[in-house]
């Protein structure tokens, strides 16, 4: 069988499964790779060097830190800052926007 028929039958096969996409995606770019003839260093090599950036590393982290923000009392105080300043300066938000 040809490449691209393989993979299909992969991804379809685990779709019907009901594996979520994202393991279905990985799982087929493995299988891709091994019948396509790459060795195992290489996939581990480019895993390690794919996520292997801190453009990648900052959402989570981006992430991480919503979530604390989100369980923090003292961040209302922040988020009722700007409604006492359009109150003081009386300022309409929606005029601004």
């Amino acid at each position: 069988m040809t490449m691209p028929i393989i993979l299909g039958l992969v991804f379809v096969f685990l779709m019907l499964l009901s594996v979520p996409i994202g393991v279905c995606l990985g799982i087929t770019a493995l299988v891709g790779m091994l019948v396509g003839g790459l060795p195992i260093e290489y996939i581990a090599k480019t895993a390690y060097t794919s996520i292997d950036s801190f453009a990648i590393i900052a959402v989570p982290m981006f992430i991480l830190a919503g979530a604390i923000m989100e369980k923090v009392v003292s961040l209302r105080g922040l988020l009722i800052f700007p409604d006492r300043l359009s109150e003081i300066f009386q300022v309409d938000w929606l005029l601004l926007q």
